[in-house]
């Protein structure tokens, strides 16, 4: 075989699988999922029962995390 030959055995084929889905790594999907739990109506279902305008700002600013302390942290 020439290395022309070779060349072409070693080139990759064309894939006719679809592409795999981009996860977010960081939160392990949850860019994905979030959005179809509604993440924001909850976020906003919360700050309506919030009492004050610094709770509420806070409750705006929540953002999902896979961090064991800060999700610990913000559970007290």
């Amino acid at each position: 075989m020439s290395d022309a030959e070779l060349e072409m055995d070693n080139s990759p084929q064309s894939d006719t699988r679809p592409a795999p889905r981009r996860w977010n790594n960081d939160l392990g999907g949850f860019d994905f999922a979030g959005r179809l739990l509604e993440f924001d109506k909850v976020r906003e279902q919360l700050v309506s029962h919030t009492h004050t305008v610094v709770g509420a700002e806070r409750s705006r600013a929540l953002a999902p995390t896979r961090d064991l302390l800060d999700i610990a942290t913000r559970q007290q």
